[in-house]
């Protein structure tokens, strides 16, 4: 946003507002190439088979002779801990009320 305003700003034909407003539109558009060009490299890594995701083939648990192999995605992530969240957003429940500290406002 910061460049964007900056790049904006030289125009001295515009008021202070209208450079705001100008600031913003380009700003989103450089957010959203940003986000074009990342889901080019994920699609692309899909093509090659790279990436996070792996399939591997690994001997069925529900067969009791162990002679079937089955397919399992494998996630690799990048450090430890990466995908944390995932756990939370799963488990988010939105109507559920939270109870912090002892309920009485204090001004």
């Amino acid at each position: 946003m910061a460049i964007a305003l900056g790049i904006v700003g030289r125009s001295p034909h515009l008021p202070t507002s209208q450079k705001i407003v100008q600031a913003r539109v380009y700003a989103q558009g450089l957010t959203l190439a940003v986000l074009v060009a990342t889901a080019a490299f994920e699609i692309g890594d899909r093509g090659r088979e790279e990436g996070r995701w792996e399939t591997v083939k690994v001997i069925d648990p529900n067969d009791p002779e162990h002679k079937h192999l089955v397919d399992k995605k494998i996630h690799h992530e990048r450090y430890a801990g990466e995908d944390l969240w995932r756990g939370m957003v799963l488990n988010y429940r939105p109507n559920t009320t939270f109870e912090l500290g002892s309920g009485t406002d204090t001004a």
